[in-house]
């Protein structure tokens, strides 16, 4: 869990442009791997999530995939 929350956040920065992703989304991928090791996920397991990560990640990293934000009216 505490690996999706710090990866996600650093994918959301690279959507952003605050990041670029093609400087950080390898160690931010590898930080995830770290991560998951040290909270005690299997090694298997996290070897499967990094896999998936470096194969289909670097859409989710892209401007393209930056999320519109609805907001409701003011009163």
């Amino acid at each position: 869990m505490r690996a999706s929350f710090i990866h996600d956040a650093l994918y959301q920065l690279m959507r952003n442009k605050e990041l670029s992703s093609r400087t950080y989304r390898k160690a931010a991928d590898q930080l995830f791997k770290d991560i998951c090791k040290d909270d005690g996920v299997s090694i298997f397991t996290t070897s499967v999530y990094y896999k998936a990560l470096r194969k289909f990640g670097k859409t989710s990293a892209s401007l393209q995939s930056k999320k519109i934000v609805h907001r409701a009216p003011e009163k």
